[in-house]
């Protein structure tokens, strides 16, 4: 079974902090002995949400709203993982997705590389960003409704 872990985020981070070289060795430790354990699936950081997007779906309709978003206690229904080469661009996959879902509220975010923090170089010719897009919850998610067989066949296509 897999599961997903998440951590919040606070003002410290929000105002665009870099992780210390202490902070980034103690996490780098822990990483490496979930790995070893084979627990350890994925593991992100993201941008603060200043850099990120939220996209409301609602009667067809497409909204953007632009980031800093204020802390809640909102609920993730899913997320991926997309490698695009703006932000724009994961708006249109993303905006795919809730064609398929209906109305959804989506956090696209852009993942922390190792070259934003300065531990590797961004490798030559890399053109292209990995953005996070979160797909909250909402009252069906959380009463564990299923979707729909067409929408199941849509997601694949």
């Amino acid at each position: 079974m897999r599961f997903m872990m998440m951590h919040r985020t606070n003002a410290y981070w929000e105002a665009g902090a870099a992780p210390s070289l202490e902070l980034i060795a103690r996490v780098g430790k822990l990483m490496g002995a979930m790995a070893e354990a084979r627990v350890l699936v994925g593991a992100e950081g993201l941008r603060a949400s200043s850099q990120g997007v939220r996209l409301q779906f609602e009667g067809g309709r497409r909204t953007v709203i632009k980031g800093p978003f204020n802390a809640s206690n909102e609920l993730p229904a899913g997320f991926a993982i997309l490698r695009a080469e703006s932000i724009e661009e994961a708006i249109e996959w993303a905006s795919r997705f809730a064609k398929v879902m209906g109305n959804v509220q989506i956090d696209i975010r852009p993942v922390m590389e190792p070259w934003d923090l300065g531990i590797s170089p961004k490798p030559a010719g890399l053109r292209t960003r990995r953005f996070m897009a979160l797909h909250k919850a909402d009252a069906a998610s959380e009463a564990g409704v299923a979707p729909t067989p067409e929408q199941v066949a849509e997601m694949g296509a």
